[in-house]
């Protein structure tokens, strides 16, 4: 399946964003924990590559066992993405998460400070923690040209540092949607002569062509979304969040 949205004509650069430390929460952590081991098992009985160790929210956890929360040498994961976010170009960052992302995030703001940004929190909808609700509610404390394209970025990727490269990426100007995939070949360009370089064992479910370098690439779907929310309707949205394809071949694709 296919969807080309229209041309676009764009600011260059990307100056807001919408960072989601929300996410699904299951009727309790027994359907949580059974969710998570179940998809394990199918993975090592279809002989993956990688296991998952999906990390899920119980809504009768005593603690919200919400993975952005989780430490990495004591500081919660959610503070890595916000400082590769504090540290960059943009201008204005919109937070989205629970009572305790905005404890965590208080706190972390009143150490590092804002570094010049203009910082929004929004508590996310415990009701309705669609990703497209999500991406509704951030939408709703910016102030966006119809020509202004805004990063949504999930909020579990502490290594993306390097992001200088995607607000300022040379596509922009020219698409309302893009989609920056995960490579197997750009992560591990030795994987296939050195397996042990591939540290990290992930399971990619399409494949596609480098064109610029002609190469074939094992992908799996992106994790960061500079989009126009103008441009782009809530129903495409909504279905290629929901089925996790690939439906943006040629002019929202990248």
């Amino acid at each position: 399946m296919q969807y080309c949205v229209p041309p676009a004509v764009n600011k260059p650069h990307i100056e807001k964003c919408i960072v989601s430390f929300s996410h699904n929460r299951y009727e309790s952590r027994k359907a949580a924990d059974r969710i998570s081991i179940d998809k394990a098992r199918r993975e090592i009985a279809a002989g993956k590559r990688g296991i998952s160790h999906l990390i899920l929210r119980g809504a009768d956890d005593d603690i919200d066992q919400l993975k952005f929360l989780f430490l990495i040498h004591g500081i919660p994961l959610m503070c890595y993405s916000l400082a590769n976010l504090l540290f960059s170009s943009l201008r204005e960052i919109v937070v989205i998460g629970s009572e305790e992302v905005k404890r965590v995030l208080d706190g972390f703001l009143e150490v590092v400070g804002t570094n010049g940004k203009s910082i929004h929190f929004v508590g996310e909808d415990p009701q309705n923690l669609s990703l497209l609700n999500t991406m509704r509610l951030g939408r709703g404390k910016l102030s966006l040209a119809p020509d202004e394209m805004v990063l949504f970025q999930p909020g579990d990727l502490p290594f993306m540092y390097d992001i200088e490269k995607v607000l300022r990426d040379k596509d922009i100007q020219s698409h309302n949607l893009i989609l920056w995939l995960n490579s197997r070949q750009k992560m591990f360009p030795l994987c296939m002569d050195d397996p042990n370089s591939e540290f990290v064992r992930r399971n990619y479910h399409y494949r596609a062509i480098d064109e610029d370098n002609n190469e074939l690439h094992e992908i799996k779907e992106p994790n960061i979304y500079p989009i126009n929310l103008d441009a782009v309707e809530s129903d495409i949205i909504e279905l290629f969040f929901n089925t996790g394809s690939l439906l943006f071949i040629e002019e929202a694709c990248k």
